[in-house]
């Protein structure tokens, strides 16, 4: 499989995985553990190789300090913008 077959299978798979996880309605559940096991599912978790959920598992400790610091940060600097500027940041960034 070619580079481009091998980007475009990794991006559909995304892509379906994103998908999923979206129709579910399950964002936003009161319990996390169900909603965890039932995205799961959905998006095929066990069929993946055990090495690679075995480090991905270990990376999302990492990326849950990260994104917490980001987005800590990021209300940390709109606030400031907002309180001393009148700058308000929160209508054109995402959440």
């Amino acid at each position: 499989m070619g580079d481009f077959s091998q980007l475009y299978s990794f991006t559909f798979r995304g892509l379906l995985a994103e998908e999923s996880v979206n129709s579910t309605g399950l964002l936003g559940a009161t319990n996390a553990e169900d909603e965890k096991e039932v995205i799961a599912k959905l998006v095929g978790l066990d069929s993946l190789g055990a090495e690679y959920l075995v480090a991905s598992q270990n990376m999302a400790v990492i990326y849950s300090a990260i994104a917490a610091f980001e987005n800590s940060v990021r209300d940390f600097i709109s606030s400031t913008l907002l309180k001393h500027f009148g700058i308000n940041l929160k209508h054109i960034r995402p959440r």
